[in-house]
């Protein structure tokens, strides 16, 4: 159980340090707390009592979990149904008649720009989603913890 604990504590602690925006690299605990659950396992061993604020520590853990698996799920949907739908070149020309399209210089020029949309982008894109519905889903489930 403490190894299972010990690795999800550390796969949330680097969902949140890659999603972000700011350097952690190197990040060893969840942002705002001084603990982790080896620090509290080595600090208990050695007589001590659980720090303060460790049940607190194991809340935002369980949380960010939560939260930022809500946003990885959420996020690509979000960005297509949002973005990708509204502004494709194919969208765009089901709805504009044709005669418009082909008068419209400035189209050729867009669909060139579109082109170079690159998987690696879309990813970025969907990225910045994921960490604003984490942080957002975050807050929210730590607000309806406390009321």
């Amino acid at each position: 159980m403490v190894g299972f604990g010990l690795a999800i504590e550390n796969f949330v602690i680097q969902i949140v340090a890659g999603l972000s925006q700011t350097s952690m690299t190197g990040l060893m605990s969840l942002p705002g707390f001084a603990t982790t659950i080896r620090r509290t396992i080595n600090v208990c061993a050695s007589g001590q009592p659980v720090p303060d604020g460790f049940t607190l520590y194991l809340n935002a853990v369980e949380t960010w979990l939560v939260a930022t698996i809500a946003a990885y799920h959420k996020a690509p949907e979000d960005w297509f149904t949002n973005f990708w739908n509204k502004t494709s070149p194919t969208r765009i020309e089901a709805k504009v008649p044709a005669k418009i399209l082909s008068d419209a210089k400035c189209w050729v020029h867009y669909k060139n720009v579109v082109r170079r949309i690159s998987p690696d982008l879309v990813a970025d894109e969907i990225l910045v989603m994921v960490r604003e519905n984490a942080q957002s889903q975050y807050d929210e489930l730590i607000k309806r913890r406390s009321s």
